[in-house]
């Protein structure tokens, strides 16, 4: 229903409505009287300002802090816990890139709707901290594996001791109780980049280390069986998660943990039943780490690219293993030349169900890199010795090469 009150604005009548909108223009907040009624955390938040010099403003700003400087780490913990208990007056602006360094970057801009958040927020108590700790121990009552570990992530942030000991404590039990392989491996990532990067805020994560080894363990013991039998979908998935808790696991400074990991891989690595993405992807992760030498990968290669595999298994291990990253094809002129006599061998009618797969793993390499690989393979075929009696390109024949150039434009995408 549209109100028809109106003010006098310069001597006329003016809607409310307009009023109130232009009331929200600009970026100069107004200020009110200490002694003005406020919510307990509203008031926290005001004292939390005012001690680490941080004025609200309306204006978006950027500022940048250095851990090291005690000041600096609590504005820090302020910002993490406001985005906690959702009063997202900082945001960081490098998400992602600047958790494992000392430096932090966040963009302020404070709105009149942060003050409707504040007053919600204050449900959970009467400070930012006892508030934030309040909404993470909710979260956790109701939170699956993986959201208990981005608890973690956030409680060692925000400086939470109290909310960290009870959101590990739920973590421990249901790991412990947890039997789904995948589940327990999409919360190692979290946990290891916890357990990296505490010392930077300066708090104690000898806990959550004991956690990430207990589910470490776990996820090694169950590795194999979760990757056999998969369908594309659930390989895909396994892919993901194999990737995230290898970084994960990469992270942490515990050859245990690391050795446990790695003879989890080449027990897998060994099946036959494994889906070609995830094998593919395991020998690459093997072979990058030193567990597979150059001979014994280009044995890998030839076994399976040979006429006798199945094709389509093939090309999702090969898609698997170059996982956006041409550097190896570049530098290994053998790998390259394998591939390419195995897409020469494919039989015509099983070309066309693998030409998609094989564009979906060609495609994602820069086009400097696909560039270069068509060179090195036009030299490869160079290479080959001349029949008797011609010389180079007198046997080409051009309207046959017409025919298969769609293929090899659609091949690489063009």
């Amino acid at each position: 229903m549209e109100s028809t009150e109106a003010v006098l604005c310069h001597g006329s009548p003016v809607p409310v409505q307009l009023v109130a909108r232009k009331l929200l223009v600009g970026d100069i907040l107004g200020a009110v009287p200490d002694e003005t009624p406020m919510v307990p955390l509203a008031r926290d938040l005001a004292r939390a300002q005012k001690r680490l010099r941080l004025k609200p403003s309306a204006a978006t700003q950027t500022i940048e802090l250095d851990l090291r400087t005690e000041s600096h780490l609590e504005r820090s913990k302020l910002f993490q816990r406001l985005l906690l208990v959702g009063v997202p007056w900082a945001q960081p602006s490098e998400t992602g890139r600047t958790k494992g360094t000392f430096k932090e970057a966040w963009a302020l801009e404070w709105y009149p709707e942060l003050e409707v958040a504040l007053i919600e927020a204050s449900t959970h108590g009467t400070t930012i901290e006892s508030a934030a700790t309040s909404v993470v121990a909710e979260r956790a009552e109701a939170g699956d594996i993986a959201e208990l570990s981005r608890l973690v992530d956030a409680s060692l942030l925000a400086d939470l001791p109290a909310a960290l000991r009870s959101v590990l404590a739920v973590l421990d039990e249901r790991a412990a109780r947890q039997h789904d392989t995948a589940i327990l491996m999409a919360a190692i990532e979290p946990l290891a980049r916890a357990r990296r990067y505490s010392n930077v805020r300066k708090v104690d994560s000898e806990t959550v280390h004991r956690v990430l080894a207990g589910i470490v363990v776990r996820v090694a013991v169950g590795l194999p069986a979760a990757c056999a039998s998969l369908d594309d979908l659930a390989a895909a998935a396994m892919r993901h998660h194999v990737d995230g808790a290898h970084r994960g696991i990469a992270l942490v400074d515990d050859p245990g943990l690391r050795t446990a990991w790695t003879a989890a891989l080449v027990a897998v690595a060994r099946q036959e039943s494994v889906h070609g993405l995830v094998a593919g992807r395991i020998v690459r992760l093997l072979f990058d780490g030193g567990q597979i030498a150059l001979d014994e990968l280009t044995r890998r290669f030839s076994v399976t690219l040979s006429p006798a595999e199945d094709a389509n298994r093939a090309a999702a291990w090969l898609e698997g293993f170059l996982s956006d990253d041409a550097v190896l094809l570049l530098h290994e002129p053998d790998l390259l030349r394998a591939i390419d006599g195995w897409v020469t061998a494919v039989p015509t009618d099983v070309f066309d169900d693998l030409l998609p797969l094989m564009r979906r793993t060609f495609s994602r390499f820069q086009p400097a890199e696909r560039r270069l690989i068509g060179e090195q393979v036009r030299r490869m075929g160079r290479s080959e010795p001349a029949r008797p009696g011609t010389t180079d390109g007198d046997d080409l024949d051009h309207e046959r090469a017409a025919r298969v150039l769609p293929r090899i434009l659609a091949l690489l995408g063009r």
